[in-house]
């Protein structure tokens, strides 16, 4: 009798979660632009090489740049990841 008692406000809950949930998502369908071309991820240099290098350690899928000098210590520019073949950064 006990476990009914716990179960039915628990059970009851979890529906009504469920149902809010997707009526909400509903809502949100198709928000994020995601389209657009490959070539914007191609951040080239004049001679045709990625113009930033960041350090990528021991295979690692994302790495770090390091800083070019005195001035910028300490700034952090953001993740490097691996994509397919390109370099994306992330803010």
């Amino acid at each position: 009798m006990k476990m009914k008692t716990i179960l039915t406000p628990v059970t009851c809950a979890l529906l009504i979660s469920f149902s809010a949930h997707a009526a909400d998502a509903d809502n949100y369908k198709n928000v994020i632009n995601r389209t657009g071309a490959p070539q914007y991820m191609k951040d080239y240099d004049y001679d045709d090489h990625q113009r930033f290098n960041p350090f990528f350690d021991l295979g690692a899928w994302h790495g770090h740049l390091l800083p070019d000098g005195p001035n910028t210590m300490g700034g952090f520019p953001g993740v490097a990841l691996l994509t397919e073949e390109y370099i994306n950064f992330m803010a």
